[in-house]
């Protein structure tokens, strides 16, 4: 059936001795990383611009808001075909490329023009479209030698209206060429392509410490429920198989806080950051890095690739906020995870809790040691936790059903807090003050008083609930003791609560206050916050107030211009909620049943969320106050996680490339490209995102549900549809190898024959790569490995050789003379089958190496010896072979230790597998010394306690001429790359590398799971 293999070993062993091999070792046993290439200048905004009109309405939109980097401002022309906008450089330059921004209003067809006198013109390139505003059209190559003016010239709007650029950008170099298929949300800051590409495979780690071990436990714990791979968390040197996380002062950029450099490629992966909140943001990068799959909650057999890229990364503004309110309709504890899982994946970092409003309160407060107005604190959850939205003032059900009621505990609280944290979130929680407040003054009697609203009717002495969706008219009273005593407790408890450096007073829709009692209470709430060492948070009404310096407003919907005077005049932070731009559920599409249109005057679509700029949102405020931007869910319709995703996703998406990356690196027309791939990682995670019209939605369709029937004999016959290139050495249980050239990004199903077994479904990468486990209860020989599709036609079929070392029965032939004491008494039951009678030997202590390599003596101690639990490939070897070696019993998910015992030398380490075998192929050190030896493997077993096997090898001279069949196996370049690394993390001396061991770095050991197996003796 091999009708196409092909080997050529032979090839290999010569240039090995000959010593090719070795003069090209240092570079590959570390590739350098590619260096990061600066992005070229914009010619453009040292520039001068100039127009042939402009639109009259619009009078501030010049020519020059085309060039001022700033893609929230624009030049925009009266209603005529025929207009130029021209930029003249500073001097002559060569033109390479040049980009337009559509926003508003386009062209459907014109000319790029360029000319060195701006007299004579000659045309670049003739462009036209079509695709309407909102597209950005990149005119690459135009192999311009010299131009000091540049201009559009317009032959055809695209309607009616006027031309409209926001950016006019010029370039003298082409761009750094970015990687192809690599769809980030948020888009980093410079993202570059790097060497091959990394492969997370089922011994990698892990390599973390410090700082750096809560990211690296959070990368564990998503990858270990998708990939079924231990992945355990080590300290010490990476090799290619594993990814590296550093979290440590000077490691990451030095420009924010929150940034991180991220390598994928050949040499492994590698995040470096200069604190934890770093090197999360970069494990959540890996995580788009790696294929959609690993979203999956159960286990996926596919190709766990990422492709090779440099990435230096961080973000515009420390504030990126989700907005959730809990108090018109209440979220369960599981229900803010879930809310978290989603939103922390883009690297939002703020969770808003809007805790109380109008139709609910949703926190436990406790009683205070002094309370003069007898205020029952417990009442505001007892009542106001029972309450919610209900109908509106036409008794018309305000959503799909009642609002829910509920609280949280402090303990439910603190929950949140902890789980945020974890996530890389920090929680603001939100008193709304001093309106929004019906459901405390539904509680608490002593609230209701002359001034607050609304009135008491005759002889009550609460307000009564409200469900409807009513705003502005309720208040606390401005001069009513008890007020200050009520809000001075809340607002101490939760602080004391919140580890995050603020709390939110709300502030906003205080209709019925009048001004002065407005401001009087604002004053003496934000400094009540003030005084708990907590940094005040207000919606822009409360710029009205003297909020204290350093305060920070949230901007959301009015005067923008006298918000920025407040701003700038009293030192002020702001966080941007535009309702236009962040708030939910205002509609983004009419197709959407509920949801408000005030803030757009139509849906608020996914492009509307993406294209505006903080940075110049409120004039004159820079980029130096604004703390960031924040998406706000409000519940006036909304019922449960899934309504809240559909509005919430894929919108949640642009809020967050909008907070994170730089203005000129953001494009709408590419970012809708890579959000749409990022749909099958969504319906993964099951996130219920609206699939916004126009966008082309990746899916991920899971498993067939049924297994196709068995493939007849007579079908895997002959010759195989495709070679799916299983290497033609004999393999072990429990081993990954990969079937290839079967249909790309499909579910394939394989199974053995002979013995026959179900491996199951996989899921094949691009390039067609179905990477399973070769089943550990087949019988020693050749057996035939068939892939089928769902329909049970056969894809390709293949040899697969299962080898069984045979271990003989111990047959001791003297009493040990002499044996050591071990430190503790081992309770492990992996032990091996001794051949030989062992004299004294000692136990090493564990380092990271993985390949053999001299070690000081430790303590003394026996190997153990019993039943058998281990073999080796063979009893006899000389140094410089390659070899395996394997034991069970061990701790799934636990480091392994192999040692040669007698030397002694650690030979390396490996991961226990699911069912506590660990597994090593190696190369015998060259300066092992001939006679009788141990390989020892060390760990613990399933109860935590040392656990040890013990596998007799003789050590003799090579015969002449000889060749291990460990030299035999397939040479692909993953093979390489996985040598290659692992040679590169230990001390060995190149004078010890011989020509097995030159030819395990050429990639001639094809191995997963760090131990390859080789035909069996």
């Amino acid at each position: 059936m091999k009708r196409f293999k092909t080997r050529s070993q032979a090839v290999l062993g010569s240039l090995a001795s000959l010593g090719v091999v070795a003069a090209l070792l240092p570079a590959m046993l570390a590739p350098a990383a590619p260096a990061q290439a600066a992005a070229p200048p914009n010619l453009a905004l040292g520039a001068t611009a100039t127009a042939s009109s402009i639109e009259t309405a619009l009078p501030g939109n010049t020519a020059a808001m085309a060039i001022d980097g700033q893609s929230g401002t624009r030049w925009s022309s009266t209603y005529v075909d025929a207009t130029w906008l021209q930029i003249e450089l500073p001097a002559a330059s060569p033109i390479d490329h040049v980009k337009l921004v559509w926003p508003n209003a386009a062209a459907r067809k014109y000319a790029l023009q360029t000319s060195l006198d701006g007299t004579s013109w000659t045309t670049a390139r003739d462009m036209t479209s079509t695709t309407g505003p909102g597209r950005t059209d990149a005119l690459d190559n135009l192999g311009v030698a010299s131009a000091k003016f540049v201009r559009m010239l317009g032959a055809t709007r695209w309607s009616t209206f006027g031309y409209s650029i926001s950016e006019f950008e010029i370039y003298a170099v082409p761009a750094p060429v970015k990687p192809a298929g690599v769809n980030l949300v948020p888009a980093p800051v410079d993202l570059m392509a790097g060497t091959g590409t990394f492969t997370l495979a089922a011994d990698s780690r892990i390599v973390a410490s410090g700082a750096a071990m809560a990211p690296a436990s959070y990368l564990a714990q998503i990858a270990r429920r998708s990939t079924g791979f231990a992945l355990p968390i080590v300290d010490g040197p990476a090799t290619s198989k594993d990814v590296e996380i550093v979290a440590a002062a000077g490691s990451g950029p030095a420009v924010k806080t929150g940034g991180y450099l991220l390598s994928t490629g050949s040499n492994g992966a590698k995040i470096s950051a200069n604190d934890a909140e770093g090197a999360l943001n970069g494990v959540q990068t890996l995580r788009q890095l790696l294929p959609q799959w690993i979203e999956s909650t159960s286990v996926v057999s596919t190709a766990w690739t990422a492709p090779g890229v440099q990435i230096t990364d961080y973000p515009r503004y420390q504030h990126r906020g989700v907005s959730v309110d809990v108090a018109r309709s209440f979220f369960t504890v599981e229900n803010i995870k879930e809310y978290i899982d989603n939103a922390a994946q883009f690297k939002m970092n703020r969770l808003h809790l809007h805790l109380t409003d109008d139709q609910g309160w949703r926190i436990a407060i406790d009683q205070p040691a002094s309370n003069p107005s007898t205020i029952n604190y417990g009442d505001l959850t007892a009542i106001a936790g029972a309450t919610a939205m209900t109908y509106n003032d036409a008794g018309v059900l305000m959503g799909t059903e009642l609002g829910k009621a509920g609280f949280y505990t402090k303990d439910d609280y603190r929950e949140i807090v902890r789980y945020a944290g974890v996530n890389g979130m920090v929680v603001v929680p939100e008193i709304d003050l001093p309106g929004h407040t019906n459901a405390a003054l539904h509680s608490i009697p002593q609230l209701n008083s002359a001034g607050s609203k609304p009135t008491l009717a005759a002889g009550a002495t609460t307000v009564p609930h409200n469900g409807t969706g009513n705003v502005g008219y309720s208040s606390l009273d401005a001069n009513n003791a008890a007020t200050y005593e009520f809000t001075k407790h809340v607002l101490a408890e939760i602080a004391a609560m919140t580890p995050g450096p603020y709390v939110h007073m709300g502030g906003d829709e205080s209709h019925s206050t009048s001004h002065d009692d407005y401001v009087s209470m604002v004053n003496q709430i934000s400094g009540q916050i003030a005084t708990t060492g907590k940094t005040a948070i207000a919606w822009n009404e409360a710029s009205s107030a003297s909020l204290p310096a350093g305060s920070v407003i949230q901007f959301w919907n009015g005067n923008t211009a006298s918000t920025a005077a407040t701003v700038l005049a009293r030192d002020l932070k702001v966080i941007l909620s535009p309702a236009a731009n962040t708030y939910i559920p205002q509609k983004q599409d009419n197709a959407q049943s509920a949801g408000g249109t005030w803030a757009c005057g139509g849906p608020c679509t996914l492009a509307t969320h993406y294209n505006w700029n903080p940075g110049t949102y409120l004039p004159g405020v820079g980029e130096d106050r604004v703390l960031g931007v924040e998406t706000v869910q409000w519940g006036e319709w909304l019922r449960g996680m899934d309504q809240v995703q559909e509005y919430q996703f894929p919108r949640l998406l642009a809020t967050a490339e909008v907070g994170w990356t730089p203005q000129v690196e953001r494009d709408y027309t590419d970012f809708s490209k890579r959000a749409a791939a990022l749909g099958g990682r969504m319906q993964l995670e099951g996130i219920n995102y609206f699939r916004t019209a126009g966008l082309d939605w990746t899916t991920s369709a899971p498993a067939p549900a049924l297994d196709p029937a068995p493939a007849p004999d007579s079908s895997l016959t002959g010759t195989s549809p495709v070679d799916l290139q299983i290497p033609t050495a004999g393999f072990f249980g429990g081993e990954r190898l990969t079937a290839r050239n079967l249909p790309a990004n499909a579910w394939v199903f394989l199974s053995v024959h002979s013995d026959p077994v179900d491996i199951g479904w996989v899921r094949t990468n691009a390039a067609g790569d179905a990477p399973f486990t070769v089943p550990g209860t087949l019988t020693k020989g050749t057996h035939t490995l068939a892939a089928q599709a769902a329909d049970g036609s056969v894809l390709g079929f293949d040899d697969l050789e299962f080898a069984v070392v045979d271990v003989p029965t111990p047959t001791p032939t003297a009493t040990p003379t002499e044996t050591a004491t071990p430190t503790a008494t081992p309770t492990a039951t992996a032990t091996a089958t001794a051949t030989a009678t062992p004299s004294a030997t000692a136990t090493p202590s564990a380092t990271a190496s993985a390949t053999a390599t001299a070690t000081s003596t430790p303590s003394a101690t026996t190997p153990g010896t019993g039943s058998s639990a281990g073999s080796l490939s063979t009893g006899a070897a000389a140094p410089g072979e390659s070899m395996s070696a394997s034991g069970s019993g061990f701790k799934p998910g636990s480091t392994v230790v192999f040692t040669l015992h007698s030397e002694p030398m650690e030979l390396g380490q490996a991961v226990a597998d699911a069912n506590g075998n660990a597994s090593l192929v190696f190369v015998l050190p060259a300066a092992a010394a001939h006679g009788d030896h141990h390989v020892v493997l060390e760990g613990v077993d399933t109860n935590g306690a040392p656990a040890s096997v013990a596998l007799p090898l003789t050590v003799g001279p090579a015969a002449s001429g000889a060749t291990t069949e460990g030299t035999s196996a397939a040479t692909t370049g993953a093979a390489a790359d996985a040598a290659g690394g692992q040679l590169s993390s230990t001390g060995f001396n190149s004078s010890l590398l011989g020509g097995a061991l030159l030819l395990a770095a050429a990639g001639a050991v094809a191995l997963a799971l760090n131990r390859r197996s080789i035909r069996s003796h």
